[in-house]
């Protein structure tokens, strides 16, 4: 029996082995030869994929560049897919508030966070710097403009409807005007929250991250 397959990358070098005249990822069964540390990984085209750490004294120049693998005929479809999935997707979020400490919600009708309430935000285009990617995704999901873009916090997470990880930048914004202008076949509507309800709405972990920063940073009442 084969076993489970077994992903196994350093330093943007996968270990593929070669099976009938192709690349494919080892298996449990498969006879390597260095010491590798396994952990629960992912589901690559309906396979449980573990995720292996090779113990190298080394840097194996001769293995494969993830980027290339996933391009190349010579990889099987399972292992181009595990690339796939153990590449990071980069996204970003803005936290606007007005003047009563309100933050701004919005529900997205389409996308991994359909029909819940989440900060505006979106994913980084491939040439894009993320604060250049959150002024974009609020001029148009919300037709605002910012006057002040500064990085709250970086954090990593798997969304639940997601089979990847995301990376999130999360700025603090703050708007010109904070008159909107919703781009309906993006979103179903936005609302001014307490962040108390906002952070009980949301099911975005970044955006819970957040929120307990802002609470950190806010400062405490002065005892008489």
């Amino acid at each position: 029996m084969a076993g489970r397959p077994i992903y196994i990358e350093t330093d943007g070098k996968v270990f593929l082995e070669k099976r009938e005249d192709r690349l494919d990822l080892p298996t449990e069964a498969s006879r390597l030869p260095f010491r590798v540390e396994t952990r629960p990984g992912f589901r690559a085209l309906g396979a449980e994929v573990l995720f292996g750490r090779p113990l190298l004294d080394r840097h194996p120049e001769e293995w494969m560049d993830k980027e290339r693998a996933v391009s190349s005929d010579s990889v099987t479809p399972l292992a181009r897919a595990a690339v796939l999935q153990s590449m990071h997707r980069l996204v970003t979020n803005a936290v606007i508030l007005d003047g009563e400490g309100r933050v701004l919600m919005a529900r997205a009708n389409r996308g991994v966070a359909a029909g819940w309430w989440n900060l505006p935000g979106g994913f980084v285009e491939w040439d894009e710097h993320p604060e250049a990617c959150v002024k974009r995704e609020l001029a148009e999901e919300l037709g605002v403009e910012p006057v002040s873009v500064s990085l709250l916090l970086v954090s990593a997470h798997k969304f639940e409807r997601s089979a990847y990880f995301m990376v999130c930048f999360v700025y603090l914004v703050a708007l010109k005007s904070n008159l909107l202008r919703l781009d309906r076949s993006e979103l179903d509507e936005a609302a001014w929250m307490p962040q108390e309800e906002a952070e009980a709405q949301t099911r975005n972990p970044f955006a819970k991250e957040a929120f307990a920063l802002l609470k950190s940073r806010a400062p405490r009442p002065k005892k008489l």
